[in-house]
């Protein structure tokens, strides 16, 4: 599930993203693969 919108202290709109696993909330990072991140994301992010 995804809820965009703003809350707390944002300044715009952002993007809140969770998982669940027979309900019960997890780290949705456990289940991503590090390098997958690492090429997909974080290399986007770094000038």
């Amino acid at each position: 599930m995804a809820i965009a919108g703003e809350t707390g202290p944002a300044g715009g709109v952002h993007l809140h993203f969770g998982m669940q696993i027979d309900g019960v909330q997890i780290n949705p990072r456990e289940w991503w693969d590090e390098h997958w991140i690492k090429d997909r994301i974080l290399s986007k992010l770094q000038p």
